[in-house]
């Protein structure tokens, strides 16, 4: 008997619910058995099931839907092995083997009819998957002798309809494989960075902190340099004021002379710790603004019982404490021995200073006025304190000293000049 669809030969609504259903299909669902369940509730199919050959040319089928359990079980027994030695089963399993290879090799649809082990119309439907035909779809009809021409064409369109939805299912299913797996691999990467950022932070914490540190130190250290050089200038200070008092009440000329030299050595010594003092680098000064002051404060001391030009030119650069130091020292010896031996009483008394740098030297040119320095001196076996204490100076810095004798004026007014370099 003719199912109602089939007998009005009505199936444009069947095909509309199930392209409707079909189409609604997630990538949550078994699509293969849904699409099995669409074949017998819409249609009125008696079993759908999906099959191919195995290598031994065995029927394997999965995913199935039957009108009934009953009718279930036996077409399960029709094809299980038990039967082989029937032959009514074996024209249904022989019959459905040939459909299946005929479809797989051909990759088009044919339909069967059996009458043994009972009547039955079967429709095999390729289902294509990436243009090859990996699995076919069987619907099956009881009672009936023949597939009308116009129910297997809605097979056909329903089969194109499954190859879709099947195709556009795997395709969500490999697009979320990737997708996870993209997820997992940007999780994976994400902690990576978390971690690396972790541990750059934790590197940049401890990096502010020993920076802190070094700060706190350096400033710990400049305060205490900038108390030292205050101390040092206070001491200084202190041994000046007796090394001169004690020059004012001493009578011996000689004696009075060392102390008086003492006091200006110790005097250029105590200028340059208080500019290092009041600088904001207490390790390093301009030095125009030690040597300056230094002559001036040096100059004082002799221009009360004579008059004294001076005229200077000093470069504007930076240089350390040592160096510093020792150039101090220097001057004040050649200003001592200008005034000492040099300057002659009714004579014009000048001295020119000039202090310039090149590449890493520092070239202090010295000149006075008066009587010029007697040609057989020679400072390396000077028996002076003086220019003893200017040669060791010199030598600290891997420099020396160039002396030239002005010999084109009057004995007494050819005066000497000192070329000084020093390595800094």
């Amino acid at each position: 008997m003719q199912n109602s669809y089939e007998a009005k030969e009505n199936y444009l609504e069947p095909t509309i619910k199930a392209a409707q259903y079909l189409s609604g299909l997630t990538v949550y669902q078994n699509v293969w058995a849904e699409t099995s369940k669409v074949m017998v509730n819409f249609f009125n199919s008696d079993f759908a099931f999906y099959a191919n050959l195995d290598q031994n040319g065995d029927i394997h089928r999965h995913d199935g839907a039957f009108k009934s359990e009953q009718f279930k079980a036996k077409i399960d027994d029709y094809l299980l092995e038990k039967n082989r030695r029937m032959d009514s089963s074996q024209t249904l399993k022989k019959g459905i083997q040939d459909g299946l290879s005929e479809v797989l090799s051909s990759c088009f649809f044919s339909w069967k009819t059996f009458d043994k082990p009972e009547k039955l119309a079967i429709a095999f439907l390729p289902i294509n998957i990436e243009n090859d035909t990996q699995q076919v779809l069987l619907i099956g009809q009881r009672n009936n002798g023949v597939m009308s021409k116009k129910l297997l064409n809605v097979y056909l369109a329903i089969s194109r309809l499954i190859n879709t939805n099947i195709t556009r299912i795997l395709s969500e299913r490999e697009l979320r494989k990737h997708r996870n797996k993209l997820e997992e691999q940007v999780n994976e990467r994400t902690q990576l960075l978390t971690r690396a950022n972790k541990k750059l932070q934790s590197e940049i914490d401890e990096r502010k902190q020993a920076q802190e540190k070094v700060n706190d130190l350096l400033k710990e250290k400049s305060l205490i340099l900038k108390e030292s050089h205050h101390r040092i200038k206070n001491n200084m200070y202190m041994i000046y004021g007796l090394l001169f008092m004690q020059s004012e009440k001493v009578k011996n000329k000689t004696c009075k002379t060392i102390l008086m030299d003492s006091a200006n050595r110790i005097q250029s010594m105590m200028v340059l710790y208080d500019k290092l003092y009041r600088s904001e680098k207490h390790h390093s000064m301009k030095i125009k603004d030690y040597l300056e002051p230094l002559m001036t404060e040096i100059l004082s001391l002799y221009t009360k019982t004579r008059s004294i030009e001076y005229v200077v030119e000093i470069d504007d650069f930076m240089v350390p404490a040592d160096p510093l130091a020792n150039m101090g020292i220097i001057l004040t010896e050649l200003i001592t021995n200008s005034v000492k031996y040099a300057f002659v009483d009714g004579q014009p008394a000048r001295i020119t200073l000039n202090v310039k740098k090149e590449n890493h030297q520092i070239i202090m040119m010295y000149e006075n006025s008066g009587k010029s320095i007697p040609e057989n001196f020679k400072i390396e076996t000077s028996s002076g304190f003086g220019m003893e204490l200017i040669s060791m100076l010199i030598r600290q810095f891997h420099g020396n000293i160039e002396i030239v004798r002005n010999k084109d004026n009057h004995p007494l007014e050819r005066g000497t000049r000192f070329i000084i370099t020093l390595t800094v």
